[in-house]
């Protein structure tokens, strides 16, 4: 593990628990987390090695090969979502710039993912207030949620998602 050395061990949970937080943020947005957000949620993790961002990459991977429930996690956690998402905004750096906005994006594009797996359509697959969640976690991250949307990365991150 490449970049894992370069963190404290708290730091590299956070960076892990960022995509729980992230599912339940946009997931739970409008009342009911479903069958089809949960599936969503194991494509995205199960996308570690695919999509050709090495500090993502190997964030997704160990991951899995931990007995860690991000999920589970999250909810026994969810009073430190703010705080969560906003470390990683900067702690995600200490990765350099380019690793830290490509994971930046990933998470953005996982909340467009796990928004349109379903619900009430607003811009494209995802309802209002999924799509509002999303933005805020790019406010909290520190990156642009509207870029990731409109210049069609999200698209591009999402049809990596393994099944």
């Amino acid at each position: 593990m490449v970049f894992k050395n370069l963190y404290t061990d708290a730091q590299w949970r956070d960076l892990q628990l960022a995509l729980g937080h992230v599912f339940l943020a946009v997931a739970d947005a409008d009342g009911v987390i479903d069958k089809k957000e949960e599936q969503a949620m194991g494509r995205i993790l199960h996308s570690g090695g695919k999509l050709g961002m090495p500090f993502t990459d190997e964030i997704l991977i160990s991951i899995n090969e931990s007995d860690f429930d991000v999920l589970q996690a999250a909810k026994d956690d969810s009073s430190r979502t703010d705080d969560v998402l906003r470390s990683v905004g900067v702690s995600s750096k200490v990765a350099g710039n380019n690793e830290a906005n490509d994971y930046k994006k990933v998470l953005i594009s996982a909340g467009i993912f796990i928004g349109g797996a379903s619900g009430k359509f607003l811009r494209k697959n995802i309802c209002e207030e999924e799509y509002s969640k999303v933005e805020r976690i790019g406010n909290l991250i520190g990156f642009n949620a509207n870029i990731v949307f409109d210049a069609g990365i999200a698209d591009k991150i999402i049809a990596n998602f393994v099944l």
